[in-house]
């Protein structure tokens, strides 16, 4: 099968759905599939080059958009302007393209900005579409009041990609906020999956360890980027309660973004200096060594689309403490594999770090559970999954 994906944003310039995007991609390919993948070219970037076997066409730039040097610092990636941008001058550069390689099938990753062109793309060429809800284009909380008003106006182009167009979620949430649109068709629930080979429970490096000061320490681990939607603040909030009951508890804050200095801030608030550590960037396939650090893996998110990072730490064997806002509830369950509180309740978040971190017992349980529930969540069961959309979007 001849597959195009489309999508604004795409490794090197990267967050979690971005990411996603890339590992099905690089999983189909495996698969005996070709794949493209159409997004927004940035200054610094190849114009097209092959990444694992996926071919990359960074078809057009954008004038409110900086070079791709440390996107996760930057707050103007979606920016309004940004977004529309691609919306409208990406539509002739994808149908140049279609009609050039003659796909079998386009996936558009977020109904906006890709799956309105897509989508029309699509339809011109008489090539099937497949649009992929990955949440962040459907909800945001604490969004700006432009991004809150600029959905409401975008409701019509919401309403015509689910008219024209196979629909896929990457989760129960997503595809469950997709009805607040007028959706009324079936959504296909697509989780995105790990790799068990990248991330699995193993001993922890013992000079990484030595490095950051966490021997006979309990740690915690937070894995992100680094935005108000991660819900950091609340954590950062409830941490002094967890540290009277453990001393020797360390939190790792592995990612970047713009809330970094507001983070930081409050950790010199709440006093926390020695108790929290802000890891910076890391490339993905340096995680596994953060992952295997620590006891608990804690993200108190306000929305999470579905949230791979949790996952990836369930791979690795730990329990999660979150919230039970979000696309990561399908497989993080109260009581089984983690403990779920409300989101913005630091009071609820400390209570139940406090029952994992001080009893190993329930937390050896929660660990030898995540260990089965990620046996579903593969890159090659996500990627038959996606497979079988597009079939049924072919016909």
């Amino acid at each position: 099968m001849k597959i195009l994906i489309v999508i604004y944003m795409f490794p090197p310039v990267t967050g979690g759905g971005e990411q996603g995007a890339f590992e099905l991609a690089r999983t189909l390919v495996k698969m005996g599939h070709e794949v493209h993948v159409a997004t927004t070219h940035f200054k610094g970037l190849r114009r097209s080059e092959v990444m694992d076997g996926v071919r990359v066409h960074r078809i057009i730039g954008n004038p409110f958009l900086g070079p791709h040097t440390n996107p996760q610092r930057s707050s103007k990636l979606a920016s309004s302007m940004a977004l529309k941008y691609f919306m409208i001058m990406s539509m002739p550069r994808l149908l140049k393209l279609i009609k050039r390689e003659e796909f079998d099938v386009v996936n558009a990753h977020f109904i906006l900005p890709a799956g309105l062109p897509a989508t029309d793309a699509g339809f011109f060429t008489s090539t099937p579409v497949v649009t992929t809800l990955v949440g962040g284009d459907l909800y945001t909380p604490g969004e700006p009041p432009f991004m809150t008003l600029f959905r409401k106006l975008a409701t019509p182009f919401y309403r015509f990609v689910f008219s024209h167009s196979t629909l896929t979620a990457i989760s129960t949430d997503t595809a469950n906020r997709a009805r607040g649109f007028g959706c009324k068709k079936e959504i296909h629930v697509t989780p995105y999956g790990i790799d068990p080979k990248k991330f699995y429970k193993a001993a922890p490096d013992r000079r990484l360890m030595e490095k950051l000061g966490l021997e006979k320490k309990t740690v915690l681990i937070s894995v992100c980027r680094l935005s108000k939607r991660k819900g950091l603040g609340y954590l950062l909030e409830a941490l002094p309660r967890v540290i009277e009951k453990e001393r020797d508890l360390r939190l790792l804050i592995v990612g970047d973004g713009p809330e970094k200095d507001k983070l930081q801030q409050l950790t010199k608030r709440f006093g926390l200096q020695e108790n929290v550590i802000f890891v910076g960037s890391t490339p993905n396939d340096e995680l596994i060594r953060y992952y295997n650090l620590a006891d608990i893996f804690v993200l108190p998110s306000l929305h999470e689309g579905m949230g791979i990072v949790f996952l990836e730490a369930m791979a690795c064997g730990l329990p999660v403490v979150t919230t039970k806002t979000g696309g990561m509830t399908d497989f993080v369950v109260d009581g089984k594999t983690g403990l779920l509180v409300e989101a913005k309740n630091s009071k609820q978040l400390a209570d139940a770090l406090i029952k994992v971190v001080g009893d190993r017992g329930y937390r050896e349980r929660l660990s030898r559970n995540v260990g089965e529930m990620v046996k579903g969540y593969t890159w090659e069961k996500s990627a038959e999954r996606y497979l079988r959309a597009y079939e049924e979007a072919m016909g």
